[in-house]
């Protein structure tokens, strides 16, 4: 029996609607009306809402430690999607979440995905805040030999596919616009475009 193809998938928007969230909580904790085009990066959050680092930071680590961010539903394409990729691949979870999300993000994918994911794991080696481990996500798929990575990231994607993977650039976010896509990559705009990606058309 041949080896099933490991496809490794992102967490923060892509199954879920990570910045979207994380930008309305800052609006409502600063009384700001900063748009999703303010998200990016810690400076880019800075000047955005005018802000010092420590500020942001503690208002994002409050919002990972909440009730509120533990109860974000996810996309709701993802998980019909989700659904028909496993019966044809094994999907494994690799997130940049840090280290005080570990507990929830498990339970989290646990109650919406469940039965869906072979493992989950954790890479922090660029995370701005929170647990900073020395492992890349291009490190972890190399040790569970994915050969797809479905990531928001061009930062990401770019990496995993010097090594020879294929990447799934998801969404059309302003972080992860290019005039040129990395090699052996395609964007998904959406779950669907994904399933059009992986699945013949008798398979969905």
């Amino acid at each position: 029996m041949s080896r099933r193809t490991t496809i490794a998938v992102d967490v923060d928007d892509v199954l879920v609607p990570h910045g979207e969230v994380l930008i309305d909580h800052l609006n409502r904790m600063f009384s700001a009306q900063v748009s999703m085009e303010g998200f990016y990066s810690l400076d880019e959050l800075m000047d955005s809402f005018g802000k010092t680092k420590g500020e942001i930071q503690q208002q994002i680590h409050d919002f990972l430690e909440s009730d509120e961010f533990a109860a974000i539903a996810p996309v709701e394409e993802a998980v019909a999607a989700l659904d028909q990729l496993k019966r044809r691949y094994d999907l494994t979870v690799v997130t940049a979440r840090p280290g005080i999300t570990h507990n929830m993000t498990q339970r989290w994918l646990q109650q919406h995905f469940p039965d869906t994911f072979q493992d989950v794991y954790f890479s922090n080696f660029d995370h701005e805040w929170g647990t900073v481990k020395n492992v890349s996500k291009r490190n972890v798929c190399e040790a569970i030999a994915a050969e797809y990575l479905i990531d928001d990231s061009l930062k990401h994607i770019t990496e995993v596919v010097e090594c020879g993977m294929r990447g799934i650039l998801f969404g059309d976010y302003h972080w992860n616009q290019t005039d040129r896509l990395p090699p052996h990559t395609v964007r998904a705009d959406n779950w669907d475009d994904v399933l059009k990606i992986l699945l013949s058309d008798d398979e969905r």
